[in-house]
């Protein structure tokens, strides 16, 4: 289900034909608090995905004092509450599940204390997660498993970790900070794509099947939302 640029071939792309846009969709929304009554619900039912690159501009609070923590991204299915989920279950360590059981489950050291700019690819054929911070390969993990994301209809919702499909929140796990430019690809990104991305925010491969525009997202609580423009 690609989204697509929201610029054309000839005006907006780096060069006639070219797949890099320069007039990406900008997004951003603020969680003020660490509240259950602050997340984002996205209108969006992947299909079965053996591939996909995730990205994104995340920063820490600016009042609460510690790095970055909570959970970003969380997908559920009626079979799997951890289908494809980011959670900083620390300020210092993430985990990454895709397909959830734990067999899955594989976390990364970072702290977070400044806007920095991520991408997670994971590609379950070529049985790999990798992580770039910045622009940079920061961490790799391996899968022993090539089972992709089932085909199921489920509740995507970031700022929140569902416990079950739409609901089950946790104070504890609910992310406080800023999220930017989130995108997604049913593809896994070039290295140069990414590090294109991390130097020039309204630079992006205009091909992503998912950003949060306004017209794809519900809103709740005191989630602050900016949609500026390049």
């Amino acid at each position: 289900m690609m989204q697509g640029c929201v610029c054309e071939e000839g005006f907006g792309f780096s060069s006639p034909g070219s797949n890099a846009c320069t007039s990406c969709p900008q997004t951003s929304y603020t969680f003020p608090l660490r509240s259950t009554a602050d997340y984002v619900v996205v209108d969006y039912d992947p299909p079965q995905l053996s591939q996909v690159s995730l990205c994104m501009v995340i920063s820490p609070s600016t009042t609460a004092g510690e790095g970055l923590k909570g959970a970003i991204f969380s997908y559920a299915t009626p079979v799997n509450a951890n289908s494809f989920t980011i959670h900083f279950d620390t300020t210092t360590r993430h985990t990454i599940y895709f397909n959830h059981p734990s067999s899955t489950q594989r976390s990364i050291n970072i702290e977070v204390t400044q806007a920095t700019h991520i991408c997670f690819l994971i590609s379950k054929p070529d049985q790999y997660l990798k992580m770039y911070k910045d622009g940079s390969l920061f961490a790799t993990r391996t899968y022993t498993d090539t089972d992709p994301l089932p085909d199921l209809t489920g509740s995507l919702i970031i700022g929140q970790e569902q416990d079950s499909v739409g609901s089950g929140f946790s104070t504890n796990q609910a992310f406080e900070g800023q999220v930017e430019n989130l995108m997604l690809w049913e593809r896994i990104l070039s290295t140069t794509e990414i590090l294109d991305m991390a130097g020039d925010k309204c630079v992006c491969s205009g091909d992503f099947d998912l950003a949060l525009t306004s017209d794809v997202v519900t809103v709740n609580g005191n989630v602050v939302t900016s949609y500026p423009t390049c």
